[in-house]
């Protein structure tokens, strides 16, 4: 039976059709500021493949923008602020200037901006650092951890707005720090939203590695890491001892 989406059901609701499928992806922050509520809406997102082929594989890094509601025209304009804003938030209803606003939003078309870099190995999981949103971690399914600087690919993002950027980093294709010292692969991994560029991976053999920059925290665009063993299931009477998922205490 094929599902049928009804567009009712949500305020916003876009689709694309990637290449390849995906196991993970992860939101990227960026500098819009927190409890965003106008439409359109912007999201940045960070997207790791299963290809057929492990040298097919990417980690595409994606804009959206011009993100509109779903729906609108079949609800009044007070319905649509109290969805999105609250009953007790203060507008003029008789702002000409909203009215206006209002329709040239419904009039815009979705914009989406993506880059991709090459990725040995289809991504079990993806997770971008809360503080530094520009480094990026993948686990692949070749065993392997890797870290990314994605700071160049936001910039030209930033720049196709026609915003004035500050920096100029270039983008950088390959991981600036891979790590083997699992022995298999795996799914789980988080960065500390406590300690920034500290980071955890849990790999399918039971084991936890603890990662912390190895030149302190003041240059993490570019640093290596420490990696330790804080945990380890060997010796543990458990048929599956994989660690399928990690999180920080925050």
């Amino acid at each position: 039976t094929k599902l049928e989406v009804d567009e009712s059901a949500y305020k916003m609701h876009h689709s694309l059709t990637p290449e390849w499928p995906a196991l993970s992806f992860d939101i990227i922050r960026d500098n819009l500021g927190e409890s965003r509520t106008r439409f359109p809406h912007s999201m940045i997102v960070a997207v790791g493949t299963q290809a057929d082929r492990a040298d097919r594989n990417k980690l595409t890094i994606m804009k959206l923008s011009d993100l509109c509601r779903t729906g609108a025209k079949e609800k009044t304009e007070k319905e649509l602020e109290d969805e999105m804003l609250g009953e007790e938030y203060d507008k003029d209803d008789n702002s000409d200037d909203s009215e206006s606003e209002d329709d040239e939003v419904e009039d815009l078309d979705p914009v989406l901006e993506h880059f991709s870099l090459k990725h040995m190995g289809g991504v079990n999981r993806i997770r971008a650092m809360p503080q530094k949103p520009e480094i990026v971690a993948t686990w692949s399914e070749l065993g392997n951890v890797n870290i990314y600087n994605i700071g160049g690919i936001l910039d030209s993002f930033e720049r196709s707005t026609g915003a004035e950027v500050k920096t100029s980093r270039k983008i950088v294709r390959d991981p600036f720090f891979v790590y083997q010292g699992h022995k298999c692969e795996g799914y789980a991994m988080d960065w500390s939203k406590v300690k920034e560029g500290q980071f955890a991976t849990g790999d399918c053999s039971g084991n936890i590695h603890v990662w912390v920059p190895a030149e302190g925290y003041s240059n993490l665009n570019t640093s290596s890491f420490k990696v330790t063993t804080s945990y380890s299931a060997c010796g543990v009477n458990i048929d599956n001892p994989s660690v399928e998922d990690i999180q920080w205490s925050p």
